[in-house]
Order: C-alpha cells, then structure tokens, then sequence
C-alpha cells in the first residue's frame, strides 16, 4: 500500500497509482512547517510499483527504483531518475529524465533533456526540441530514435541504432560511439566527429551527413538533394588545457547526381569524381585531382584551392572569392583542364596554368586567368573587369576579350584567333597566329612575327596615343619580319620592321608610324597616315584613294630612336601625300595617276614620272621652317613639258640643289637652253623641240647651270658662284623679294 511520508509518495510493490502530481513547492512547505494534507514533491516508484500519468512540476521529483515501472508521465520542470522502466514520457521545457544503468526508457518525447547513463537503454525515443544525451562512462544504448528538431549526442561507448534525423534534429557522433543504421531526412544532419563510428548512414533529400575531423569509420550512402560536408574538430589533451584542430580528409569518392558536397576550411579531397552532383570548397579547403562529369560542379569560395581538376563535357568549376574591405581573398585553381563541352568560370577568383581544350574558361569581373593555354575549339572569353595574362593560343583555340576586359601579354600560335573588343596588351602573334581588335577595342604593344598577323577593324585602335617616348624607340606594336597589320581602326606608334608589312585601308588611320629598313606600309583605299618616319631600307606605297601626310623620310627630323636614314615613298595611282618632308638619302616617287602635295625636301629626292602630279615642292624644307646648311636636294621631272606644280626656295640657301628634266635633251651648243622670267618667276628650259615651263619663284641669287643628267635629259644645278658650266639660265624682267 502507498505511503507518503514528508512529501514524498511511496508506491510500493503491487500499488498502481495514477495522478499523481510532483510539486516541487511542496518541499519548501515541508522544510518550514506548512506542509498540509497528501500533497507530494517526490514520488519513489518501488520494485512492483506502477505509478501511472504522474506530472512533475515545479522542480519536483520522481524516482524508478528497479523493478518499478512510470507510464505516461509528464516531466514539466523537475526530474524523472529511472532504474526500472519508464514508458511514454513526455519530458518538456526545463524537464529532466535520467536512465541509469539497467534503466529502460521507452517511447519518450524529449523537449526537454534526457540523458541514458552507461547501461541505460532508451527506445522509440522522438526528440522534438530537446536534447537526448547517450553514454558516457562506458555508454548507454538507443534504438529506433526520432531526432526532429532537437539534439542527439552519443558520447564514448554509446551505441545507437535505428535512428532517424529530420527537420532541424541533429545527430552528435564523439570518440568512441557508434551510430548504426542512420537515416538523415530533410533538414536532419548527422554530424561524425574524431573517431567517432557511423555505419550505414543514408542521407536523403535534403539532409546533411558531416564528417568533422580524423580517424572517422563511416559507411554511407548519399541519395540525390542530400549532402556531405567534411570539417574540422577540436580535440583536447585528457591532461592538459593544450588542444588540436583535426581536419578530415575525404579520398577516392563519387559525386552522383543531386548530392551536394561541402569541404570546409583545412579540409580536403582527392581524387573525387564528380557526376551530376556539387562540390562547394570552403576557406582554405583543397581538392586535388577532382574530375567534373556531365551535370557537375565544384565551386571555389574565398581562399579555396583546387588542384588539377579535370572538367568534362557538360561540368563545370567555379573560381570566386570575397572582399575583406579594399582586399579580395580569392579562390585558387591550377593546372585545371577544361575539355569539350566543359566550363571554368572566375568571379573574383584566380586560374593559374589552366589548359582549354575543346572547352571554355570565362573570366567574370574580378577574376583572373594566368598562363592559361586554349586549343582544338578551346575559347577564353574575358569579360569586363576580368584579367587574362600570358596566355598561349594554340591550333584551334579562341581568346575573346570583352568590352572592359583585359588581356596581357597573351601568344597566339598558328592556328590560334585573339577577338579583342576589350584591351589587349604586348600581345605576341607568332606563324598562323592571328589577332582581331574590334569597334572599340585596343591592342597596346603587340609583336607580330613572321607569318603572323594582326587586323585592326573600325573603330579599333592599335596603340594608346602615347608616341614613341620610350628608351628603346616606338611604344606601338612591332611587325617583325614576314608578319603583317591589316589597319582598318586607328593606330599609333606602329614599327615595321625589315620584312614586315603593314595595310592601311577602308577608313583607317595610323599617326607616327615607323618604317624601318626592309619594311613595307601600304596606304591605300581609304587610308590615312599621319607623322611616319621612313628609315633607310623602309618603304611606303601609297595607291588607290590612300592619303599620307607629314611624312618623314629620314632621321634628321625627329625620328625616334633605332632608325637610321632615309627611305622610300611610293605615291601609285590614286593616292596622295600631303607635305612630306624627304631627307638625305631619302626618295619620294610619284608615278601615273599619283599626287604629292607641299612636299619638302631636305636633302631627299622627288621623281614624277609622267602622269604624276606635284604640287608646291619646297627645297631647304617645308614653309616657315626653312634651314640654311641642309645637304642638296634633287626633283626629278620624267615629263617636266605636263608639269604645273610650284617649286620654291630652289638654292635659295646656296645649296647645290638640282632639277633633273629627263624629257628634254642637253645640248652643248644651244644657246639660251635655260630663261629664267624673275616677273613671273618662270624658268623655261627648251631643247628646241620640247620646252617646259616652270613655277620657280623668287630664286635669290642662285645661279642655275644646266648639263647631262647623263640619261638623256638635262640636269639643272643651283649655285651661288660663277660656274664654268656650258649653259647658264638667261634672266629677264625684274627680281621679286622671297615669300
């Protein structure tokens, strides 16, 4: 028969007692004096007792002694010790139940706390909100439990089995426990620690299984939508305060499709294969030789590094990073492949030695690619605010760089194609190699080697304006032997070197070019130059509607460095050049249907042949700018009789220059070969059966002296002496002062 005695309630042997209700408030009244009737704040459930729907509240007890048995009790605030067996516990708020060893709790709901010593057997456990502490001191055992929405934690010794995790439940695993035959359902996350034990672990849609740390045993399977993410933990010294981070290491695994795997900070991964699934790395994590299938992708945070991944058709990595005020922490990849069909994006984060073959690698805003190399079908694409530096262009592959992208120092080989719409910088096309710089974008400094070439289009621009200011001469790009520029945009500063070609056409522009020894511009349909420098050895043809102007042929009127002499201008029929200056050495021609306006000569030669045009020559150079000392210069008339340009300041310094019409003979024996008009400025050269006329101008005191230019034609020579030559120009009318 029960007792109570002080406040307490004993239900002994053969008693069933229901209703009983534990208030802990009933101790105080029983310490101070005022306890009244049978109220209770302990209740002893004795071996054979049955105490049935008892509340404990208030911080009041209830003890199962073994062999005693509580069902269906509420454990609001207070606690419930079982050595005997206890069923259908509902344990809440701040509520307690402890199973000691030989203690069996079945079909418990924990929102509050419960804890299984070692020996103690809990099943058919639901933790709802609470915390289900197992083992310790040798382990307790669980079978079928309900994780959803609480704690689970299985210390050293704990067996647990038959558990299900779900809806915001977690499932703890520490050294030395084992969970068998775990199911982790959405939102439910199982969580191994250092040597911890987990057998036949599935994951469903929407669970997590976390491996945190070394020397873990689990045997797991991950359905599609669920994940696995592998971790770090913190293992302390038994005899000190000293502790070890441990990180784990995951090896050899399979990412099928719809699974998630997340390496956290100092883990890592090797040798994954990656099917249809994800693989996020975390700071500071590192996977290495990882291979991306059809469907799948890895992706890199903030200081994550991945190593020699392989990305196939259909996969994808994905290289990013995170800002840190000013600074960015970005995600790592090197020696990635990207094959056919496959993907490597950049967005803030770093590819060094990735190898495009077959498949793609974009370079977003913040990224940045270094020494990647693109072949077979292979594309690069730099988009704006992305970086790409020394990459090689191989047979088949593209680099494509975007409006506000950036390429530098980027080699395309033969069979190789760089579409820059963005800007390009010291660029190196080598034999096959080819470059194309669109509306609005700009190459800086490209090397175009033999058999390469370099096309500018309309609106593109080669060169950045700044001149040639630099120690070693021109800042533009150089077009070595054997290669060639296609200029359509407008360029700068271009050197072409011997071998070299460069076309100007169809709108383009090109202002202070270098010709060097050996090479060749052409300025043709619609071209324009502006400021070349024409070294010895270096050639221009301008045909066809192409306009040069302000051309220096030579190297004594601001040429820059690394050029020498003077070279050659070519004006064929249609084109024109206006006010070029030719020095020493240098020779300007003009054939059928060429036009060459204020041409300056400073020691140069002009030749018109017949059908060309001149217009205002300029000897001891151009207008304003006219210099005594110069070396004499030489015009050259092949049909002086059809010549209407204006020739000035003809020996005007005293220099031996020379006008050589080799339409008209020398004759020895003529008198009056030459007639100098100082009126009208006209000197008329005759041979009896051809005469020309031409504009001199004011001649000063030049004294012209005619003979054979030894081709048939007459070469007449300025001086400031008496000369002892056969014919002398004969002067009429009144002199006019120099303009």
């Amino acid at each position: 028969m029960s007792v109570v005695e002080e406040g307490v309630l004993f239900v002994q042997s053969g008693d069933v007692i229901s209703g009983t209700v534990t208030d802990g408030q009933v101790l105080s009244a029983v310490l101070f004096g005022g306890f009244v009737g049978n109220e209770v704040w302990a209740a002893i459930v004795e071996s054979g007792g049955t105490l049935v729907a008892a509340d404990v509240v208030n911080f009041g007890g209830i003890g199962v002694a073994t062999g005693g048995v509580a069902i269906d009790t509420v454990v609001s605030d207070g606690l419930l010790a079982v050595e005997g067996v206890a069923s259908n516990t509902l344990v809440l708020n701040s509520g307690t139940e402890e199973v000691a060893g030989g203690g069996v709790t079945i079909g418990t709901t924990v929102g509050g706390f419960l804890w299984a010593f070692s020996g103690g057997v809990a099943s058919n456990t639901t933790v709802s909100g609470g915390t289900f502490d197992l083992g310790g001191n040798g382990g307790g055992s669980a079978v079928d439990t309900t994780v959803s929405g609480g704690v689970f934690e299985l210390f050293g010794g704990a067996v647990a089995s038959a558990t299900t995790v779900v809806s915001g439940g977690v499932e703890t695993v520490l050294a030395g426990a084992l969970a068998g035959d775990t199911t982790v359902g959405a939102g439910g996350e199982e969580v191994i620690r250092t040597s911890g034990n987990a057998g036949n672990v599935t994951v469903l849609s929407g669970g997590t299984l976390a491996l945190n740390g070394t020397n873990i045993t689990a045997d797991f399977t991950i359905e599609s939508g669920g994940t696995l993410a592998i971790g770090t933990d913190i293992v302390y010294s038994d005899s000190s305060l000293t502790y070890s981070v441990t990180a784990y290491e995951l090896n050899d695994y399979t990412v099928s499709g719809g699974v998630t795997v997340d390496v956290g900070s100092l883990t890592s991964a090797t040798g994954t294969t990656i099917n249809g699934g994800d693989v996020n790395v975390d700071s500071s994590g590192t996977v290495t030789s990882t291979t991306i299938g059809s469907g799948g992708s890895l992706v890199l945070t903030t200081s994550a590094v991945s190593i020699e991944t392989t990305v196939l058709s259909g996969g994808v990595e994905v290289v990013s990073g995170s800002y840190y005020g000013s600074s960015v922490h970005p995600g790592e990849a090197s020696n990635t492949t990207v094959l056919g069909g496959g993907m490597e994006i950049l967005l803030d984060g770093l590819a060094t030695g990735t190898t495009v073959n077959g498949g793609e690698e974009i370079v977003s805003s913040g990224g940045t690619a270094s020494n990647t190399t693109i072949v077979n079908g292979g594309e690069e694409i730099v988009a704006s605010a992305g970086v790409a530096s020394s990459a090689v262009v191989g047979v088949g592959g593209e680099q494509i760089i975007s409006i506000g992208g950036q390429a530098l120092n980027t080699t395309v080989g033969s069979g190789g194609l760089a579409l820059v719409a963005g800007d390009a910088g010291s660029a190196v096309l080598q034999s096959g190699g080819e470059m194309e710089v669109v509306s609005g974008g700009a190459e800086v400094g490209a090397t175009v080697c033999s058999g390469g070439t370099l096309v500018v289009l309309a609106g593109g621009i080669d060169g950045n304006g700044d001149r040639f200011f630099a120690p070693e001469g021109l800042a533009g790009t150089k077009i070595l032997s054997g290669g060639t520029e296609m200029l359509f945009g407008l360029g700068n500063g271009i050197l072409v070197s011997s071998g070299g070609v460069e076309v100007i056409a169809s709108g383009g522009v090109a202002v202070e070019n270098g010709i060097n020894s050996g090479g060749v511009e052409v300025i043709s349909s619609g071209g324009v130059t502006s400021s070349d420098f024409i070294a010895g050895g270096g050639e221009v043809v301008v045909s066809n509607g192409g306009v040069q102007s302000s051309a220096i042929l030579g190297t004594d009127w601001f040429a820059p460095p690394g050029m020498v002499g003077a070279g050659t201008v070519v004006v064929a029929s249609g084109g024109t050049t206006v006010g070029d200056i030719v020095s020493s050495g240098g020779s300007e021609i003009v054939q059928s249907g060429g036009l060459a306006e204020g041409t300056a000569l400073v020691g140069g030669t002009l030749e018109v042949a017949s059908g060309g045009s001149a217009q205002n020559v300029y000897f001891e150079g151009p207008p304003g700018d006219e210099l005594p000392g110069l070396p004499p210069s030489k015009l050259v008339l092949d049909a002086s009789t059809s010549f209407h340009g204006t020739i000035a300041d003809f020996g005007f310094y005293g220099e031996a220059d020379q006008i050589d019409l080799r339409d008209i003979a020398f004759g020895t024996t003529k008198k009056g070969q030459l007639n100098y008009n100082a009126a009208s400025g006209t000197l008329t050269v005759t041979d009896g059966v051809h005469t020309a006329v031409l504009q001199m101008g004011y001649l000063g005191a030049a004294i012209m002296t005619a003979s054979s230019d030894g081709a048939g034609g007459i070469l007449i020579t300025a001086n400031s002496v008496t000369s002892t030559t056969t014919t002398t120009a004969t002067a009429t009318g009144h002199s006019h002062g120099h303009s």
